[in-house]
């Protein structure tokens, strides 16, 4: 099932990662990457929307400054070696958990030390039983 995954930083902290080298880094790892920064006025913050293509199909997210990284259309197979790459690039000791759109009462850790087929297990974990 397709699904928004949202990784962040624990409530109350923020990364301190920019817009602008999130963009750098998601265009190394995918070069068609397509994307734009705007503003979002309800929340006062910048934010990068992007567009990936993904086993054929393009898929969306969004970062914004300090967090979080929001990823749509797709499952935990097709964002896992996504998330890993992320917490890879967070500054050593950064904290972050993660989420389903369909499921947000299920909140998981995300381990410092990343590993795709972990990744993948703890986003499949938060799906709906």
């Amino acid at each position: 099932m397709l699904d928004t995954f949202v990784v962040s930083a624990p409530e109350g902290r923020m990364w301190p990662v920019e817009i602008s080298a999130v963009s750098q880094c998601l265009a190394e790892r995918f070069p068609e990457m397509r994307s734009r920064t705007s503003r979002a006025p309800v929340l006062g913050r910048d934010y990068l929307a992007f567009e990936l293509m993904m086993n054929g199909m393009w898929r969306t997210g969004a970062y914004y400054r300090g967090g979080p990284l929001i990823l749509n259309d797709g499952d935990a197979v097709d964002w896992a070696p996504t998330v890993a790459w992320f917490l890879g690039f967070l500054p050593p000791g950064s904290l972050a958990v993660v989420m389903r759109e369909s499921n947000p009462q299920r909140i998981a850790i995300l381990p410092p030390t990343p590993d795709p087929a972990q990744i993948r297990q703890i986003l499949e974990s938060t799906a709906v039983e």
